[in-house]
């Protein structure tokens, strides 16, 4: 049954597209974001009631993807997302995204424009659907590789645990917006 889907999908893409054309890329990049942690349920324990989260705090994250150019001007790829809020009194529990990825070079030069839209699915701890969305601009440093400077917008789940507690840690799953700057490099 696999081989039925895959091998016209595969025929069809060799077809549709110039062998010349479809050439591997790569990107890493790091972004520091303003994250919002919300919660709109409130939280009881022995110790504190507390309806909802709702600081900005600074979070970090690394991520890689790596696709095919599909023409000049068009990207797909998957990737993945480590991320972690900075400081605080809880401590973020794994959960790593894990997303499909396009996006659109708008000219050849070496200052061009650029969007990306990151779509995907946080997987481990605080499961739940991941999505991004930046603009930027791509500097060449030569025919294959560029520094990227971009900024945008997240959404993802995050699950931490807060630990102000005596005897007792609050386990908190959530949603997270954060407004991003994204540095990295492509190649």
């Amino acid at each position: 049954m696999l081989k039925k889907i895959i091998l016209p999908l595969v025929a069809l893409a060799a077809v549709a597209f110039p062998s010349s054309a479809l050439k591997y890329r790569g990107m890493v990049d790091i972004s520091p974001a303003l994250e919002y942690p919300h919660d709109y349920e409130s939280y009881h324990s022995d110790y504190i009631e507390d309806y909802g989260y709702d600081e900005v705090r600074v979070s970090l994250s690394v991520s890689t993807t790596h696709g095919m150019q599909l023409s000049k001007n068009h990207f797909i790829g998957i990737g993945g997302e480590f991320s972690r809020i900075l400081g605080g009194n809880y401590k973020e529990k794994g959960g790593i995204p894990v997303y499909a990825m396009w996006r659109m070079d708008f000219f050849g030069y070496r200052w061009t424009p650029f969007f990306d839209l990151r779509a995907g699915y946080t997987l481990g701890k605080g499961s739940g659907l991941y999505a991004a969305a930046d603009v930027g601009v791509r500097l060449a440093l030569g025919r294959r590789s560029g520094l990227n400077f971009s900024l945008g917008g997240r959404s993802r789940r995050i699950y931490y645990t807060l630990g102000r507690f005596i005897n007792e840690e609050l386990f908190v799953n959530t949603n997270s917006y954060a407004l991003t700057l994204r540095i990295g490099i492509d190649f």
